[in-house]
């Protein structure tokens, strides 16, 4: 029956029709797509800032670890496990001279200024990818 209490007409039952039902489908395929899509981009990205909040982390340790310069002059280099690897640049800028007689040991000679670098490697999917973390550090002159 109808709304206004007439009969119906025959044959419409109120349901969907075939069409209806495979365009909503369709719809509904596409909308999961789009999300998955977005999902997995978000992932990649999570992750890629792992690797890059990591790479920063093992720099810092290794700049931190440099506390007498004029002992590891040149390049270094190494592995940190997980995929990282390190490499290290310390090179000599200019000096100071030490205050007459004041200082003994091994800033007799008097203090130096270096350039240190500490670079990270690491790969994601094929690319390799780094971070520099530059800075500098005083130290006793070499060779004292």
């Amino acid at each position: 029956m109808s709304l206004h209490g007439s009969p119906s007409p025959a044959g419409s039952e109120g349901g969907f029709t075939l069409i209806e039902v495979l365009v909503a489908l369709a719809i509904t395929l596409i909308a999961l797509a789009v999300l998955t899509g977005g999902i997995s981009g978000s992932l990649r990205t999570a992750s890629g800032t792992g690797h890059w909040i990591r790479a920063i982390s093992h720099a810092e340790s290794h700049m931190a670890a440099i506390t007498d310069p004029a002992r590891i002059l040149g390049e270094r280099q190494g592995h940190d496990g997980d995929g990282f690897r390190w490499l290290t640049r310390v090179a000599f800028v200019t000096s100071a001279p030490a205050p007459d007689g004041v200082r003994g040991g091994p800033w007799a000679r008097g203090t130096g200024l270096y350039s240190v670098s500490v670079t990270i490697f690491w790969h994601e999917g094929r690319a390799e990818r780094s971070f520099v973390l530059e800075g500098a550090r005083l130290g006793p002159l070499a060779g004292s």
